[in-house]
């Protein structure tokens, strides 16, 4: 078993209270300097569970789900209070927010993508974008996305999306508008996808 993480020196106690809205890595950033400062973090997440997008936005594959479980875990050790399944606006108002802390710090987080202009089609096209299919699977919904995808991009998030399609038993294929050495993604995990069997089209638009 790994070594536990050192316990840090925290600020004196008795800090105002400081509300963080998201808990992923901003929310959790600003949540552990702000204990280190003395202060009363309480994290607001609108999931179930914590982590933002190292939970519902990079593949247990990349990231072990553990991992992310220990950081809170020490995040509550150290005196964080973290506040799941309630969502600032909907369970409660930001006015209260400002009523009950003195500060708040807003962490939403990437909660959209950038859209294509393309439409579903008589023939049964559809469309996903790849931030909805990775949250969708991490939360362990039922995606189908039949035989057979075809993922539009070039970046970290497209070839995570197509390397969970294939886990999810779909033929997967990666366009991409320029060369390979021009992909934003890191080379290794495409290579790693190229492995595990995702197709790669190039200069296709």
């Amino acid at each position: 078993a790994a070594p536990a993480a050192p316990t840090p020196r925290l600020g004196p106690a008795g800090g105002p209270g400081r509300a963080v809205f998201g808990s992923g890595p901003a929310g959790m950033s600003a949540a552990y300097f702000a204990r280190l400062l003395g202060f009363k973090p309480v994290i607001f997440e609108a999931q179930s569970e914590p982590g933002g997008v190292l939970r519902l936005g990079i593949p247990a594959y990349r990231l072990p789900r553990s991992i992310v479980a220990a950081e809170f875990a020490g995040l509550v050790r150290l005196g964080v209070e973290i506040r799941t399944g309630t969502a600032v606006g909907r369970d409660i108002s930001f006015e209260r927010l400002r009523k009950d802390f003195d500060f708040v710090f807003l962490a939403p987080g990437v909660q959209r993508s950038l859209e294509l202009k393309l439409e579903p089609t008589a023939a049964g096209l559809r469309i996903i974008s790849g931030l909805t299919l990775l949250r969708q699977t991490a939360l362990g919904e039922r995606v189908n996305l039949g035989r057979r995808a075809v993922v539009i991009g070039g970046g970290n998030t497209a070839i995570d999306a197509a390397r969970t399609a294939l886990r999810l038993g779909v033929k997967t294929t990666v366009l991409y508008r320029r060369t390979e050495n021009e992909m934003p993604a890191h080379p290794e995990e495409v290579r790693e996808a190229r492995e595990e069997g995702v197709i790669f089209r190039f200069l296709a638009a």
